[in-house]
């Protein structure tokens, strides 16, 4: 799989293109030409999508919890999705800047299956913001800009790669995650486990105290199903998917979170 940040789309016409946007289009015909010549091989991807999800580096991140109608939903990460686009081949995905203007930038990311031209773009805004302790900071560092725009563009990519991989594909790799967790597990106690995860999430700034009134239970005496859970809800704050809030009661004056979990500005369905 390839990850870009530009992409002219196929239906320009050369008449239409500057210099930079000819190259461009060229480049696009002959990737769409070579994926022709040399269509995936659904059974060997099939194994090598398997056998990706039975590693327990991989098994650890799939996976992420969301929030909806009151359940509690699991669905697969960004890093899951990409792993299951680089192994089915033929597909270019990214994230690009469209405009930038008045501490605002447009973005498209996207996802194409260069082999049956089948193509999904997510269109977004991102503010030049980020909220830290109640506190809207504006971003001037082109790094901090970048950093931003691309965290928020990470889950409309996740949903745009979910759009044009076959369903019975990513379920697959769910189910084929899962069985790679549950005997993963055994390998290392899960109160060790547990330790873990709560440094992990101290990082995103969610407390023990807020752990545990969540789940209703000390952490110690958190089961294995709960553990997967709280999993779950982590890999989702990690990579900008929810906001600690929409999962934990934050005391007043503790702020809105640390820079990493809150750099979502703005909310956009996927």
């Amino acid at each position: 799989m390839k990850e870009s940040t530009e992409l002219v789309t196929q239906n320009a016409s050369v008449g239409d293109l500057n210099p930079t946007g000819v190259r461009e289009l060229a480049q696009v015909q002959a990737q769409i030409a070579i994926a022709k010549k040399f269509p995936r091989d659904i059974q060997r991807a099939t194994a090598n999508i398997l056998e990706l999800c039975k590693q327990e580096v991989l098994a650890e991140e799939a996976l992420y919890a969301y929030p909806r109608a009151g359940q509690t939903v699991t669905g697969p990460s960004i890093k899951l999705m990409q792993a299951i686009a680089a192994a089915w081949g033929n597909i270019e995905s990214g994230i690009r800047e469209i405009s930038n203007e008045n501490g605002v930038s447009e973005v498209e990311a996207f996802a194409w299956d260069l082999e049956t031209n089948t193509r999904d773009s997510r269109t977004f805004r991102v503010k030049h913001e980020r909220k830290t302790k109640n506190v809207i900071k504006v971003l001037d560092d082109p790094r901090d800009i970048y950093e931003n725009t691309a965290s928020q563009g990470q889950r409309r990519k996740r949903a745009s790669l979910e759009a044009v991989i076959p369903s019975y594909i990513t379920e697959m790799a769910v189910k084929e995650v899962k069985k790679t967790q549950k005997g993963g597990s055994k390998k290392k106690p899960l109160k060790s486990r547990i330790t873990d995860l709560v440094s992990a999430f101290a990082e995103l700034a969610v407390t023990i105290d807020m752990i545990e009134e969540r789940m209703e239970v000390k952490v110690d005496a958190l089961a294995e199903k709960q553990f997967d859970e709280l999993r779950e809800i982590y890999v989702g704050l990690r990579d900008g998917q929810q906001t600690r809030e929409q999962w934990f009661s934050v005391p007043k004056g503790k702020g809105r979170g640390t820079e990493k979990s809150e750099n979502l500005t703005e909310e956009f369905s996927q």
